[in-house]
């Protein structure tokens, strides 16, 4: 909580790394800091409820203006497919994200296809890493 809580004030730090963390608590921060650059949160258990949580914050991250974020790595978090469906909707509004690292999660084909569709209309990743 206290980590949340400084993630709303501070401008400043850049580049988070939070892997193997329960990172529920700052999912809502994350939509208002728009210094950070390069989140991390691998090796986190996130799992569909986390992923909910997280994608709140991320619609803050991906439509703000200002927003500095372009690198999003979520490799082995246990996401499924209906996290991946949370996630498409959030990329829809991406203005800022060129890289996300999806690698050893659980979403397979279908979780595939939500993405390919999601990046036909996203003109700003760049980079994929779906490696399983």
């Amino acid at each position: 909580l206290a980590l949340a809580n400084m993630l709303v004030e501070n401008k400043t730090i850049t580049d988070i790394k939070l892997s193997t963390n329960k990172i529920s608590e700052i999912a809502a921060a994350l939509g208002i800091n728009i210094s950070v650059t390069t989140l991390n949160l691998a090796r986190n258990n996130i799992g569909h409820d986390g992923s909910l949580a997280l994608v709140d914050g991320l619609m803050g991250l991906m439509t703000t203006a200002m927003n500095a974020t372009t690198e999003f790595i979520l490799h082995n978090t246990n996401l499924g497919i209906k996290d991946v469906k949370i996630l498409v909707t959030a990329l829809h509004s991406n203005k800022s994200i060129t890289t996300i690292n999806l690698a050893f999660n659980n979403i397979g084909h279908d979780g595939a296809k939500e993405l390919a569709t999601a990046l036909g209309t996203n003109k700003f990743i760049t980079t994929l890493n779906l490696t399983d």
